[in-house]
């Protein structure tokens, strides 16, 4: 099953993929885990901005995982994995935990 973040007429969550490296961009893309739709590749922070939550966002610049259920709460946060093989699963994890 792939993963989009929505569940019954709750509003999908956007995966953000945010300055990461090639090798990462990858990993999340071939895990097959989100839909494709989800998947947002932005270079910006004005895009960051413009997608508004819910959103998941695995920024390559600090080396975290940050999960946005609204725009009044803390984030919930993790760090990118050293293993791109498992940063599909790190962004699952959180993915489940915004439902």
């Amino acid at each position: 099953d792939t993963l989009r973040g929505s569940g019954s007429g709750d509003a999908p969550v956007a995966i953000v993929l945010y300055k990461l490296d090639p090798a990462a961009e990858t990993a999340i893309k071939e895990s097959g885990y989100f839909e494709v739709k989800a998947l947002h590749v932005i270079a910006t922070e004005q895009e960051l901005i413009d997608i508004g939550p819910p959103k998941i966002v695995i920024d390559g610049s600090t080396g975290s995982i940050l999960a946005y259920a609204d725009n009044s709460s803390q984030p919930q946060m993790t760090s990118i994995p050293n293993d791109s093989s498992k940063l599909a699963d790190a962004i699952a994890k959180l993915l489940q935990e915004l439902k």
